[in-house]
């Protein structure tokens, strides 16, 4: 076949085509590496790692938190009130008018926070000594010669109680009482209270008449008038012998309830005591009261013993009785009484530190312990009515019955828990 290019253009064209191919070839090389370029950067890029993935790693990890199971004691839990503590009674003592003087307290013998006892003084007012006495009742008279009843009874018990009376106690105010007052008033140191002035005098007048006629008896012995003169004389001067005697004035007077009391406050010299009371005084045993509810009226029955233990300071604790429940009384929120049920009161032994009115838990008793296998609460599921604990390396869930619960362990039964298994208390 005859070409139709000339030689010259054959040449030409053979040497495009040759071009092309050379073309081509360097095409093909840059694409290849290229790719390959690419490749190796998807390979090394592959390789290296972020410092952010490790944490992220970490947060899609759920950690396990597990427990051994062991054997423990725990207390057991024991029914507990919210009370109050009294130290015994409190009272005020009041002063009125005295023969015409105001009551003015001129003196302190027994300081706030001192014990004041019977036969003790406690103030003076008005320049007069204020005598605690042991009496059931406030004295309500001034007693003087020839006064009988029952506070003169009660006035003697007090005195021979103090060693300074004798005798029987027949509640009748003569010699023999007023010595005994006398008495008191002397081994204080002080003044008993006078006579009323005029029956000082009818007193005076009464032994001068028995003179006169004891003296005209003697110069006429025959004469039987005279006799009866010196009869009714003597009988004069008796019974106003019997009314100078010493008196009692109930001013000068404090009655206590027992053999002493505490002194919680008594107002300072130049007070005027007619409206302010002269002291504040606290006798009896301290105790302590509770409301209980219904559920716990055998818990805390008479005689049940109690530990009557501080709120504020666990280690203030003391030992107590319970010597009295009251009836069934209502809710009285207003009355510190949250929930009805029944008042109880409790004999509290040893006072130590408490303070009135402080707020105590009463328990009873002496804490009692029980033993066994014991888990963390936390470690506790609950599927329906089942309670189960989940063991850390097998995840098997095993069924228990939990007998007590406390101090943030539970007491678990089962045969197939032992001593030393892990158990999961937490999984977040």
């Amino acid at each position: 076949m005859t070409s139709e290019y000339s030689e010259g253009e054959e040449v030409a064209f053979q040497g495009l085509a040759t071009g092309n191919k050379r073309r081509f070839v360097w095409i093909l090389a840059t694409v290849c590496i290229c790719a390959a370029l690419t490749l190796g950067a998807f390979v090394a890029g592959s390789r290296i790692h972020s410092a952010n993935e490790a944490a992220i790693a970490n947060a899609q990890h759920i950690p396990v938190v597990s427990a051994e199971v062991e054997e423990r004691t725990v207390a057991l839990p024991q029914p507990a009130v919210s009370g109050k503590v009294a130290l015994g009674t409190s009272w005020s003592v009041t002063m009125t008018e005295s023969e015409g003087k105001l009551p003015v307290v001129t003196g302190v013998a027994t300081s706030a926070g001192g014990t004041l006892a019977s036969g003790s003084v406690l103030a003076s007012v008005s320049g007069r000594p204020v005598f605690a006495l042991e009496l059931p009742f406030d004295l309500y008279r001034d007693i003087a010669g020839g006064s009988s009843g029952d506070d003169v009874a009660e006035l003697q018990r007090a005195l021979m109680r103090l060693g300074l009376c004798s005798g029987s106690i027949d509640g009748e105010y003569g010699a023999r009482t007023a010595s005994s007052v006398e008495a008191l008033y002397k081994r204080a140191g002080l003044n008993a209270p006078s006579p009323d002035a005029l029956a000082l005098t009818d007193l005076a007048t009464a032994k001068s008449t028995l003179a006169e006629a004891q003296a005209a008896a003697a110069a006429a012995p025959e004469d039987t008038s005279a006799q009866k003169t010196v009869t009714a004389a003597l009988a004069d001067v008796a019974a106003k012998q019997l009314a100078a005697l010493t008196p009692v004035r109930m001013a000068e007077i404090v009655s206590l309830p027992g053999s002493s009391a505490t002194v919680v406050s008594v107002a300072a010299v130049n007070t005027r005591v007619g409206e302010t009371p002269l002291a504040e005084l606290r006798s009896g045993a301290t105790t302590a009261s509770a409301r209980i509810s219904v559920g716990d009226k055998e818990t805390f029955a008479v005689g049940t013993k109690v530990s009557v233990v501080a709120t504020s300071d666990e280690a203030l604790v003391a030992s107590g009785t319970v010597t009295a429940v009251g009836s069934y009384e209502q809710a009285d929120p207003d009355g510190g009484k949250d929930v009805p049920g029944y008042d109880i009161t409790i004999a509290v032994d040893e006072s130590g530190e408490f303070s009135d009115d402080q707020e105590v838990q009463i328990t009873t008793g002496e804490a009692e312990e029980a033993s066994g296998i014991a888990v963390p609460v936390t470690a506790l599921r609950q599927d329906g009515d089942t309670t189960y604990v989940i063991l850390t390396e097998s995840n098997e869930h095993i069924a228990v019955s939990v007998s007590l619960t406390s101090d943030c362990y539970a007491l678990v039964e089962n045969t197939r828990l032992k001593v030393g298994d892990k158990v999961v208390v937490s999984q977040s």
